[in-house]
């Protein structure tokens, strides 16, 4: 199993649309797929088509209850497996943010109960620095970092090297560039400053600006379902195809795949 932990530094970015999108990517592959929600705002089933509320079972009471027992998975668009975060009172919070501290693994722990037929696991961790993003990226094998092309975002990223200094870098980091707008020169601005900040954790895929990833995100279904021709859907495929062949962090060959033209691959 290949565990990608989508993360963030400040809210507002899209990580949960990007990890809910990108699961949907990797099951359009063939592959079994699960989404699991690290976020007490339990918004991560939402994004994937399933109603509020539910089931009270999620990654919460998986923790601190000692694994996922009998319990099955939600099924999601695209035939995703879905882990919600779960409900949670104060209290059983209190106690699953000290547990977390104390079992930095935890997710990982939870993950390898799936077995080995679950070729990929999409975590939607809460924005950092938090015992929740700390969880994923510790439990991760691939951790995306979500940020935006705007000045704010820019703000963050000395507060973004310490969190992910501090968490226990896995084997491989990558920034995501999400709403990307190359035609405002904020955004190229930004991005050239990501670019000299990350270096080649700079993912040279970028999810562009389109009004049917919102048109999508309004309805609560995924791009690829919603708007499967629209620049957003190739833009997450693109993704997909880029984590289907990663392989420990050594990507520069798959920069060629991201230059080749669209429908050329």
């Amino acid at each position: 199993m290949t565990t990608i932990a989508v993360l963030s530094i400040k809210g507002g970015v899209g990580r949960t649309t990007v990890a809910a999108n990108l699961a949907v990517a990797l099951a359009g592959g063939g592959d079994r797929v699960v989404a699991v929600d690290v976020d007490p705002r339990d918004q991560l089933a939402l994004h994937l088509g399933l109603s509020p509320g539910g089931s009270p079972f999620g990654f919460a009471s998986a923790a601190l209850d000692g694994g996922l027992g009998g319990h099955t998975l939600e099924r999601g668009a695209g035939r995703v497996g879905v882990l919600r975060f779960g409900a949670v009172g104060p209290r059983r919070r209190g106690a699953l943010e000290r547990c977390l501290a104390e079992r930095p693994r935890l997710l990982r722990e939870l993950l390898d109960e799936l077995g080995t037929s679950v070729r990929y696991a999409v975590v939607d961790a809460a924005v950092g620095p938090s015992p929740w993003f700390h969880q994923a990226l510790a439990s991760c094998d691939l951790a995306l970092v979500v940020a935006t092309p705007d000045a704010a975002c820019f703000a963050t990223l000395p507060s973004l090297r310490a969190a992910l200094d501090a968490g226990g870098r896995p084997a491989a980091t990558r920034v995501l560039l999400n709403l990307a707008d190359p035609g405002r020169r904020l955004a190229r601005d930004v991005h050239a400053l990501l670019g000299a900040t990350f270096g080649d954790e700079l993912l040279p895929i970028t999810i562009h600006c389109d009004e049917a990833l919102r048109e999508a995100l309004a309805s609560q279904r995924p791009i690829l379902t919603a708007a499967p021709s629209s620049q957003a859907a190739d833009d997450f495929r693109r993704l997909a195809d880029w984590t289907a062949r990663f392989d420990g962090g050594r990507d520069a060959a798959l920069r060629a795949v991201d230059a080749q033209p669209r429908g050329a691959r």
